[in-house]
């Protein structure tokens, strides 16, 4: 089997726990990304939610590996009011992915994936139009990675 580069990303980010599969992801998402060939998963906001890195700091939620790159999901709410926080988690994984995750921004797969719980009720274009130039794409879900 080809070498694993996202797991390889992973463990050599700290504070990253890597799981098999879709093993990071909680029983609630889990039916809400389906990844044929999942290279792995990391839960982003567990691991660091305690840490200096990401301690008060509003952050994104999972990494999943799929053809030696990694995705960054956000599950959440999508309505109009989730906007600035998604924006704001946005900048975190940005700004965490150059200051702590060297690794994995060399593996990055965009867009950022915004998937929305349940329904999507939208009705702010301008803020849709600051997500799309941050490289966040909102999807109903399931997001389908293949």
């Amino acid at each position: 089997m080809a070498d694993n580069q996202f797991k390889n990303a992973v463990l050599s980010t700290p504070d990253l726990v890597y799981h098999e599969g879709k093993g990071a992801l909680s029983n609630q998402y889990k039916r809400k990304v389906e990844v044929v060939d999942c290279q792995g998963s990391v839960d982003i906001d567990a691991c660091l939610k305690d840490k200096t890195v990401g301690q008060n700091q509003s952050r994104w939620d999972y990494a999943i590996g799929f053809n030696n790159q990694s995705y960054f999901v956000e599950i959440h709410s999508a309505d109009t009011k989730n906007i600035d926080e998604v924006i704001k988690k946005a900048d975190w994984l940005k700004h965490w992915l150059k200051t702590s995750a060297p690794k994995l921004i060399e593996i990055k797969h965009l867009p950022f994936y915004w998937v929305a719980t349940s329904g999507i009720d939208i009705r702010n274009r301008n803020k849709m139009a600051k997500l799309a130039t941050m490289n966040v794409k909102l999807v109903s879900n399931p997001l389908i990675i293949r």
